[in-house]
Parts: C-alpha cells; structure tokens; sequence
C-alpha cells in the first residue's frame, strides 16, 4: 500500500486495489 498521491499515473491501479479492499473490509461504497 503506497501513500495517496505520490505519483499520480502509477496509482491508478493502486487505487482500484486499495478502494475494493476497503469496501470489502468497511462494507462502504468509497
């Protein structure tokens, strides 16, 4: 898990990854 925007282009996948996780864990749609 990398810190927010630290490199705009790279995290695009980053993200994807990180906000499915958090829906799955917090149940929220984020």
């Amino acid at each position: 898990i990398r810190p927010w925007g630290f490199r705009k282009k790279d995290l695009s996948l980053d993200e994807l990854v990180e906000k499915l996780e958090y829906v799955a864990k917090h149940g929220a749609l984020a």
